[in-house]
């Protein structure tokens, strides 16, 4: 018999303490009474003692400071890019920076530079591995789309290539 429930992605971090299958549910409740969900009415929920959603939340003033530091410096390494504008005025824009790993440690991510990422074997391969995932990630979120038939396909053909490659 299939099973059918509110949840979150397969590797979502929460806080410790963090109920995420009632907090789910909570949202579930929200979006079933109100049509939709908003960040607002998340946080207006959450603001209540008993709600399920309450533990998601840092509710220390300094801590959801430097968390809220954290997701800014987040934002600005994950939007930076280096603009080209062609003579035509034609604009392109491609990641300046790429999230790798130099060690084995997996709190040691930093970002390099494109060139510097695509010179090193090693980081080269973490950069096409992460691509590849995300294209995974994308097939799988949106393929209910007969529309998107051809991108599934060459993401497919790719797949199928690395795995001859491998083998």
């Amino acid at each position: 018999m299939t099973m059918v429930f509110p949840g979150f992605k397969d590797g979502a971090r929460f806080r410790p303490g963090f109920d995420h299958k009632a907090g789910a549910q909570r949202m579930q409740a929200i979006l079933q009474r109100d049509g939709d969900l908003t960040v607002e009415a998340l946080i207006k929920d959450a603001r209540r003692t008993t709600s399920a959603l309450r533990d998601a939340f840092i509710w220390d003033a300094a801590e959801a400071l430097e968390h809220s530091h954290r997701i800014t410096a987040q934002h600005l390494l994950t939007n930076f890019v280096v603009v080209t504008v062609a003579d035509d005025e034609t604009r392109s824009e491609e990641k300046a920076i790429h999230p790798v790993y130099l060690t084995e440690e997996a709190d040691d991510r930093v970002y390099v530079k494109t060139e510097s990422a695509f010179s090193n074997v090693a980081l080269r391969a973490q950069v096409l591995d992460r691509a590849k995932a995300e294209l995974g990630t994308f097939r799988r979120k949106y393929a209910r789309f007969q529309e998107l038939a051809g991108v599934f396909a060459a993401i497919e053909a790719l797949d199928d290539q690395q795995g001859e490659k491998a083998a």
